[in-house]
This record gives structure tokens, sequence and C-alpha cells, in this order.
């Protein structure tokens, strides 16, 4: 492998690590040290669709209360420490928040427990930490002899 390869590799770990940085909600409010490490953590964005027609009052209503019900969950999961950081972007109805959790599945379950959850589009994206990456990019620069 040359050179220029190898550089070329550490560049693209290190742009991905600046982007999942410059990207972080996290506040000071929730340090890694009290994290359990054992957990994963999760970006979960979820976006509203569009329905193709206007809805009928009783829609409408049943909609808010979808909406008032899950944001109720999510702010408990967040004061239960379940949740780590998020929000609503201001004046979208899009949610973006951080969960902390032991698998895949359990993510999955308490998502579909919404009761917005089948009005909306999700994207989950596990991530892993900062010290790990460091940790993989410092064995990665010397394996690669740099």
């Amino acid at each position: 492998m040359n050179k220029i390869m190898k550089l070329t590799m550490i560049a693209i770990a290190v742009s991905v690590s600046v982007f999942m940085l410059s990207t972080s909600l996290f506040s000071n409010d929730t340090p890694t040290e009290t994290r359990d490490a054992s957990k994963m953590l999760y970006l979960v964005t979820t976006d509203h669709f569009l329905q193709g027609t206007p809805r009928s009052p009783e829609q409408t209503e049943l909609l808010i209360e979808q909406v008032i019900g899950s944001l109720k969950i999510l702010n408990e999961l967040q004061a239960k420490g379940k949740i780590l950081a998020g929000g609503t972007p201001s004046g979208q109805r899009k949610h973006v928040f951080f969960i902390e959790a032991n698998s895949n599945d359990e993510v999955t379950e308490l998502l579909q427990s919404l009761p917005f959850w089948a009005e909306h589009r999700w994207e989950v994206v596990p991530l892993e930490t900062w010290s790990h990456h460091l940790d993989y990019l410092t064995k990665l620069k010397e394996k690669l002899g740099l």
C-alpha cells in the first residue's frame, strides 16, 4: 500500500470523525463518564410525512392527540435518562434525539410504541463513541506505519 493511499484512508477516517463531532447534539449536561459504556448510542430522526388528501376534523384531532401523547412519552424518557438529548427543530414537524439502549431491538420496540410511529418516517443511526473511534484511528495509523 503506497503512502498516498495510506494518507487517504486516514483522511477519510478523520473526516468521518469531524462530521460526527460537528453534528452532535450533546451538551455538557450529559458527560460521557456518566454513560453506561455497555449501552449503544443511536441518533434518531423522524419526520411526519404528508397525507395526500385533506384530513377530516376527526383525523386532525386524532393526529394531534398522537403527537401530544408521543411527546409526553419522549419527555418522560428524557427525564429518566433513556433519551440523552433531543427536541423539535424550530418550525418543523421533525424530531431529533439520542437514545441510549442495549440493542437494536430495544430501540425498535421503543419507537414503535410511540403513538405517532405509523405517521412518521424514521431514520435510526447507531453511533460509535469518539473514544472507540480514536482508539481505532490510533491503531490504524500504527498499522500503516505512519
